[in-house]
């Protein structure tokens, strides 16, 4: 059996991390809460783990981040950095 598939077949031994939502074929894992994007750059997804949420904000969320995460701040400044900016603001923020 060639060594590559060995890998990937040890990988699938692995248990997931808390709150992943998906196996990405390079044997890491997607913590996010949206299938769009899911395991980019990592060959794809290999399994969908759990369950993906239904879109509502949790606790404390104040914007919904393109990637699919949630940004929690308290200001506008920085939010869903690195994220591809904010798709949309969802609760309240706090006054300068």
């Amino acid at each position: 059996m060639p060594l590559a598939v060995v890998a990937v077949a040890l990988t699938l031994l692995v248990p997931p991390p808390k709150g992943a939502t998906a196996r990405c074929k390079d044997g890491s894992f997607y913590m996010g809460d949206s299938r769009s994007g899911a395991c980019s750059g990592k060959g794809g997804v290999a399994q969908w783990l759990g369950k993906l949420d239904d879109g509502s904000p949790p606790p404390g969320a104040t914007a919904r981040c393109k990637d699919g995460s949630w940004y929690q701040g308290e200001t506008r400044q920085g939010a869903c950095s690195g994220k591809g900016g904010v798709k949309a603001w969802v609760g309240k923020l706090r006054e300068k």
